[in-house]
């Protein structure tokens, strides 16, 4: 694949990762949510849109754009970046 792949971990703010992404030729592979809060995900589902990438998160109701639900004890392997958390 030609594709630089590249997370964002609790996306406030969707066009300051879209800009950064655009200007580095990165595509995101995954979200990472930690919480609920607004500056953590209020640009998750735009950021989701624009890249089709999952959205790693806690269980919560505000966090509508999770497509993993992850808590204590799970994994995520970010295959393309060689990553795994644990």
């Amino acid at each position: 694949s030609d594709l630089t792949f590249a997370v964002a971990v609790d996306p406030g703010d969707a066009s300051v990762v879209l800009d950064y992404c655009r200007q580095h030729q990165l595509h995101l592979c995954a979200i990472l949510v930690t919480h609920r809060h607004d500056d953590h995900i209020a640009g998750v589902a735009a950021l989701r849109e624009a890249f089709a990438c999952p959205v790693y998160a806690p269980q919560h109701p505000a966090i509508t754009s999770a497509t993993q639900i992850v808590g204590e004890g799970d994994t995520v392997a970010l295959p393309q970046l060689g990553l795994h958390f644990a």
